[in-house]
């Protein structure tokens, strides 16, 4: 390590980048950070073992499965940085696990930062809604973390929800995540493009459209299998791509979905980032029609690509990224009818299909990597 590096780690409470989601944002980070810090990812034992990015993970016992087990977990963690000495400390973990981590850092007066979505996709207030824990306790956990030195949010929606649960308003910065122009891109020409599709088995003639997430109900998987069919009755050539993970005690909910389907679909499985953009550089439409995000990070590598968007409306998350009849089209959750009709709408006019292509195109660019590095490099070296 060279001597003019801070220490910083990452708690990422469970690091599988190979399904996508959180992990690989993470990944990412750390990636663009190691130049300037020294940076490992803190982690659970249970998940995996390779960085695809090249970070140093660090996976610690015990697995933190119940609620003494987290508490251990969270010492372990606490005596790995402290025997480091580290000078910051990202947190990605759920709100359990970082207040007590947070709580520890200020005694031990060590900067440290969370990540709004270690609360899932939900805001202080909606946490409040949903927890398992008695509210009291909760709202103990949430004063907490209202003292880190800094509070990250994805989307403007969570981070609202900080401002208006009481946290400090100067310290939540609204920072999106950062992707790489090199690999989410564009096809080069339209050579490429039919190259792809020969590659995954599709035609050039094809109308694609394309899904990307974790095959589960919170995604909006259910909705689009329920108007595939009757999308590819009209439209002869849609063929319909998805690609992303069959999340634990989901698997066999998504087969069930997946069997619901005629041949005009293609399961690519969970893929890497670079496959990932090569399905969506073949693809003409990406649809989304998720229930709740904290912003949707793969809207945005569908715009990198150049893609139309369908997704949900959702405000202060995925409404963040797509303008409705500018760069896509916005629907309200759960509304399957209006998911057909704005597939059909797009298929149709090819105009607005190449209007909203390059208006998605053009949304896309503040978050570049570099864009983001450079506001990640701010707060990590103030």
């Amino acid at each position: 390590m060279e001597k003019n590096k801070r220490k910083a780690f990452i708690i990422q409470r469970e690091f599988c980048p190979s399904r996508g989601g959180d992990s690989r944002r993470i990944d990412e980070l750390a990636s663009f950070l190691k130049d300037n810090f020294d940076i490992k990812i803190l982690t659970a034992f249970f998940s995996e073992i390779k960085s695809p990015m090249g970070n140093e993970i660090i996976r610690v016992k015990p697995n933190p499965y119940n609620f003494f087990s987290r508490w251990i977990f969270c010492f372990v963690i606490i005596f790995k940085f402290l025997k480091e000495k580290a000078d910051i400390i990202y947190i990605n973990a759920p709100f359990l696990e970082a207040s007590i981590i947070v709580f520890f850092c200020k005694i031990l007066k060590i900067k440290c930062l969370i990540n709004m979505t270690l609360m899932g996709q939900d805001g202080p207030i909606d946490l409040l809604k949903r927890t398992k824990y008695p509210k009291f306790l909760a709202k103990i956990f949430l004063n907490i973390l209202g003292k880190s030195d800094y509070i990250l949010s994805l989307g403007s929606g969570l981070a609202k929800q900080g401002i208006e649960y009481g946290w400090k308003r100067e310290k939540i910065i609204l920072l999106g995540p950062a992707k790489d122009p090199n690999i989410y891109h564009p096809p080069l020409n339209l050579e490429e493009k039919i190259k792809l599709r020969k590659q995954y088995g599709f035609n050039e003639d094809d109308f694609l459209c394309i899904f990307v997430g974790y095959l589960i109900p919170r995604k909006g998987f259910y909705d689009l299998v329920s108007v595939w069919k009757e999308v590819a009755k009209e439209i002869k050539c849609a063929k319909l791509v998805i690609v992303g993970a069959k999340r634990e005690g989901f698997e066999e909910w998504a087969d069930d979905q997946i069997k619901k389907l005629d041949n005009s679909f293609k399961y690519l499985g969970a893929l890497s980032r670079e496959k990932v953009a090569e399905a969506l550089r073949m693809s003409d439409l990406f649809l989304f029609p998720t229930y709740r995000e904290g912003l949707g990070a793969v809207i945005i590598e569908a715009m990198m690509t150049g893609l139309p968007i369908i997704t949900t409306n959702l405000e202060g998350s995925t409404a963040d990224l797509i303008k409705d009849g500018k760069n896509g089209i916005l629907i309200e959750a759960g509304d399957k009818v209006a998911l057909k009709e704005a597939i059909l709408k797009i298929y149709k006019d090819k105009i607005l299909r190449e209007n909203f292509a390059k208006n998605a195109l053009k949304s896309s660019y503040e978050y570049h990597i570099e864009n983001i590095k450079n506001k990640y490099m701010e707060i990590f070296s103030i």
